[in-house]
């Protein structure tokens, strides 16, 4: 008797969503992500926090970097924050906060926690 074991290892391909063309807001991008997708941001101002828990993503906005400003919210959260990602690479935007005109204040543009790797360039970090 003859017995056959098919094996079949269900491979996920890395998606790319795109804001605002697909999802309204990068957060709802972030939301829709699965591990290894990319976010590619149009040009444009993003009013939002951002945060990131668990997942590794590239997110990719324009090669000028002032072309994609993501402008923080909420006075007393980073403008990203990334929590429990095994990889995060970010390229191509402006974080912008908007306390104020002393940009030695303590603003926190980008907060990593418990993660292994980060590539953060051509990025522009900013303030009001």
């Amino acid at each position: 008797m003859l017995v056959s074991l098919l094996i079949f290892v269900a491979q996920t391909e890395a998606t790319t969503l795109r804001v605002p063309q697909e999802y309204e807001t990068i957060q709802e991008a972030v939301n829709a992500a699965g591990d290894g997708d990319t976010i590619r941001i149009s040009p444009g101002d993003y009013p939002e926090n951002i945060s990131i828990e668990s997942k590794s993503l590239v997110i990719i906005g324009s090669e000028n970097p002032e072309e994609v400003r993501i402008v923080e919210t909420e006075d007393n959260l980073p403008v990203l924050s990334v929590e429990n990602a095994d990889s995060i690479e970010i390229s191509g935007v402006m974080f912008f906060s908007g306390r104020g005109e002393n940009p030695l204040r303590g603003e926190t543009y980008i907060a990593l926690f418990n993660h292994t790797k980060s590539y953060i360039h051509n990025c522009l970090f900013d303030y009001k």
